[in-house]
Formats: C-alpha cells, structure tokens, sequence
C-alpha cells in the first residue's frame, strides 16, 4: 500500500542500541530512523535470566519485557507524535543481543511489523525452543537474519550452537509463513557492522513483488 487517505505512507526504522553517529550515512531508502538508547545491555536485552557469556562478564537478568514495554509504549508513541505521514511499517533492527531482543519482540507486541536480526545472539539459553513452541503476538510480514561465517568457530560452547540456532530459527518463522531471509556474512562476529546492517535495511525496504 503506497498511500492512504491521509495521504503518503511512511516505514519507519528503530535501530536498538547503536550510535546514531556511526551509521547515520548508511541508505535507509526513504525511511525515517530511530536510534534507541540501551541503558544495559545484559538486563535490557535479555528475555530471561541466564549466565554470563564470558568469565568476568555481567549475568543476563532477564529484563526485555520492561525495556520492550518502555519502547513500545513511551518511546516509539514519542518519536512518531510529530511525524506527518501515517507509519505502514514499523522495522525493529539489532545487533548481536539486540538482535535477539529484536526477534523476541515479535513474541511479545504487535507493535513492529518486521526484524532485522544482525549477526544476532541465535544462541541465547532456551530462546530456540521458545520461538518453536511460542505463537507470535501479532502477524510479522517480515524478518531477516544473519550472521558471520567464523563465528561459530568459539570454544565458548553456547556460542558455538549461534549458526545452528539461527539456521533452525529462519526455518521456524518460514514454516510460519514469514517472509524470511537467512544470510551469512564473512568473518567473526566483529566484521563490518554497518556493512550488516546495511544489508538487512537493502533486504527489509526492498519493494518486493508479492
């Protein structure tokens, strides 16, 4: 839908927990953006409590459902108050955890409409299990994954399941019915983050034929 009787539609995108500075030239093909703050990203992002990911590290304690909420509800009715065009689609992109937290949203509000899970944390403890056995809250149209070829090659045993993890998870929301795209990247986790991200926005504000 191009238009509405209000006049031109509008995508809107929020990137959790990136600086604005560092990608504010990538192409977001028209679309506004939002950059959203991550206060903690160990209690912010993580949908349930779980171990560090690293030895000298902060836990996970689980608090996405609060940050989720603050988002939806304050954040995003905030940013799009002042907004003229009436938004079409609301795209949620992450990096790593957040890109986690991106796809957990799905299970919890209706508010965005599509993710961008940027070399996400595929890995988290239990989160496999939960997207298989979970209805989404609402109907996503779309939701695009992707991750570094090496950066399953960790001797850190929970990370090292992330490519398996995220393979399986692009094959749940394809069963679904979910508009999908599975993609890996070259290198580690760390490689060229704008370069990912620009790939997932190329993907996600695409027109695609139906």
């Amino acid at each position: 839908m191009r238009g509405s009787f209000f006049g031109k539609m509008i995508k809107t995108v929020y990137i959790v927990g990136e600086d604005e500075n560092q990608l504010k030239d990538l192409d977001f093909h028209g679309a506004r953006v939002c950059f959203v703050p991550v206060p903690n990203w160990e209690r912010d992002l993580s949908p349930w409590p779980a171990e560090a990911a690293f030895k000298g590290t902060d836990a996970f304690t689980g608090e996405a459902d609060a940050f989720l909420e603050r988002l939806t509800l304050d954040f995003v009715p905030a940013f799009e108050v002042g907004c003229c065009e009436p938004v079409s689609e609301r795209i949620v992109i992450g990096y790593s955890l957040a890109g986690l937290f991106a796809l957990y949203a799905l299970y919890k509000s209706s508010v965005f409409h599509s993710v961008g899970a940027v070399s996400g944390s595929y890995w988290y403890d239990g989160f496999v299990d939960y997207a298989k056995e979970t209805p989404f809250f609402g109907h996503p149209r779309q939701i695009y994954l992707s991750l570094g070829e090496t950066e399953a090659q960790t001797k850190n045993a929970r990370m090292a399941r992330v490519q398996d993890a995220g393979f399986e998870l692009a094959q749940i929301f394809d069963e679904r019915g979910v508009r999908t795209m599975w993609e890996l990247n070259p290198g580690n986790h760390f490689e060229d983050m704008k370069g990912r991200i620009q790939k997932a926005l190329d993907w996600l504000l695409a027109e695609h034929e139906e």
